[in-house]
């Protein structure tokens, strides 16, 4: 993801001045300062992220979870957010994909902070679409659905959370919104056509 109004041509390692939408209409030169935090997750060959971003001026920031690992990391998340950025609101949480290590410290994010949205790919609704990829006569798109549901239960379960809390789920296609970030890839029709049916095997 970039800043809104950024070419990746543009990026420089700061990310202290961009241009954002100014009301719809125009842009303006914004200063702006970002923090970045990667948190600790797992301690082998294979671990998930844990990343905390604010941006804004003092008093008016904004804060996103990007990734939350496992519990563990989900749980240092919540503390490194609360202690260091005084706050028990996420206005985001992005969950880039929908493995167990980067899905499941989110949980703990949702259960214990006031959270804006959550953004989150939902593969299982994808099965419809997707089932002709499988040359089992015997795979429905319940079937299909439940099977992915099973395969990425962090991510389900990230997802049914976030429904009982009330906090909208967005699914983060090339293009969107999130904050002052914009999605680069992946399109709806790639997402749908290539990801999801390698990662249902």
């Amino acid at each position: 993801m970039l800043p809104a109004g950024r070419r990746t041509s543009d990026v420089d390692p700061g990310f202290s001045q961009f241009s954002l939408p100014f009301n719809g209409k125009a842009c303006k030169r914004v200063d702006i300062g970002i923090e970045i935090e990667f948190l600790p997750v797992g301690g082998g060959g294979r671990s998930g992220d844990a990343i905390c971003l604010r941006w804004g001026a003092p008093g008016d920031y904004k804060v996103m979870v990007y990734d939350g690992g496992t519990q563990e990391s989900g749980q240092l998340l919540v503390d490194h957010i609360k202690s260091h950025y005084g706050t028990t609101h996420v206005d985001y949480v992005v969950n880039s994909h929908p493995d167990n290590d980067h899905a499941s410290g989110l949980s703990v994010v949702l259960e214990q902070m006031s959270v804006g949205e959550l953004w989150m790919h939902q593969p299982w609704n994808y099965s419809e679409q997707i089932r002709h990829y499988f040359h089992d006569g015997r795979i429905t798109s319940d079937s299909l659905a439940k099977r992915l549901q099973q395969k990425m239960r962090a991510a389900y379960s990230l997802e049914k959370l976030a429904e009982e809390k009330g906090i909208p789920v967005y699914e983060p296609f090339a293009g969107a919104l999130i904050g002052i970030f914009r999605v680069l890839s992946s399109d709806t029709d790639r997402y749908v056509h290539e990801l999801v049916p390698t990662r249902a095997l």
